[in-house]
């Protein structure tokens, strides 16, 4: 059975996920693209911008649960038994406070339920506005996060649910038109060079270079939040803003020790990453010890070229 959502015209929506988690790792995804990814939540609430994920029609929401990691990075071999996670996709006009914000899909996972005969590991929020109540999908034991530095993480519960149809007021997404991309060595190879390109980029303080890399995710960005110009849009990514960061430095060189090609939107997007986010360019504040990463979504054209676009 499908519903209809029944919110209200906003001149300029503007698209949150907002979670409530407690004890587990997640990765969030939206329309199979991640939007966040985190090792161990503890208890913790957040909401994030995803008007850029957002596409014209139906969205698909993918929460992939795993027991948390620990400040050693070692994961636990099961999920506590009162792991849960809520996540929901909101919409509000853009500039009005988050108390103004309309549901429209909301789910609430219970990963450890997942090993549990008979039991419900996912239950739909009944007061979301547009959600098809038939799409739920729970998969357990799932291979999606498979790292060469972490190897594939346990107990991986994929949840997954679709909105009925959005009214998107944005232009269809370049990368929703380009090639789907092939997981294999020649493409890992071929990616590589474009973080060569950002690391010189970096390495050299080339903004002129940065902003070149980056035009059409800077573009995307301005048009998704309703920014004055594509300046804004990349001043607003933020990709640029350890150039002269007061105590981060670039890591010496592209690394490419336990990296490995990750491929998703369905095929339309791919990154190269070691795992826990971190990919082959990255800064290090050496007073803290803390690593700061860049995360960069490709796409290629119908040309064949790569193309940065989030």
């Amino acid at each position: 059975m499908k519903q209809t959502i029944a919110a209200p015209d906003f001149k300029k929506p503007y698209y949150t996920i907002y979670f409530t988690a407690v004890n587990l790792g997640v990765e969030i995804r939206l329309n199979d693209i991640p939007v966040t990814n985190i090792e161990n939540t503890n208890k913790m609430s957040l909401e994030l911008p995803a008007s850029e994920y957002i596409v014209n029609g139906i969205n698909e929401l993918k929460v992939i649960t795993f027991p948390p990691f620990d400040d050693e990075d070692e994961q636990a071999d099961n999920y506590y038994d009162f792991a849960e996670i809520t996540v929901g996709l909101y919409v509000r006009e853009d500039g009005s406070p988050d108390s103004e914000r309309v549901l429209i899909s909301e789910a609430t996972i219970y990963p450890s339920k997942a090993y549990q005969e008979g039991s419900k590991a996912i239950i739909i929020n009944p007061k979301s506005l547009g959600i098809d109540t038939a799409s739920p999908s729970v998969q357990k034991d799932a291979k999606v996060l498979d790292y060469p530095l972490y190897g594939n993480y346990k107990k991986q519960v994929v949840s997954t649910w679709k909105t009925t149809p959005i009214n998107s007021p944005f232009p269809r997404w370049e990368w929703q038109d380009g090639q789907t991309i092939p997981d294999n060595q020649e493409t890992y190879d071929s990616l590589l060079k474009e973080y060569h390109k950002l690391f010189a980029a970096y390495k050299n303080k080339d903004l002129a270079s940065l902003k070149a890399i980056a035009q059409h995710r800077s573009h995307d960005i301005a048009t998704s939040y309703y920014l004055e110009n594509d300046n804004t849009g990349f001043e607003y990514s933020a990709i640029g803003k350890f150039i002269n960061h007061p105590s981060a430095e670039l890591y010496k060189e592209v690394r490419t020790e336990n990296t490995r090609l990750v491929v998703f939107a369905n095929g339309k997007m791919a990154t190269i990453q070691i795992g826990g986010g971190t990919e082959p360019v990255f800064f290090v504040d050496y007073e803290d010890g803390i690593i700061h990463n860049i995360y960069n979504k490709w796409y290629k054209n119908k040309n064949g070229e790569w193309i940065l676009i989030r």
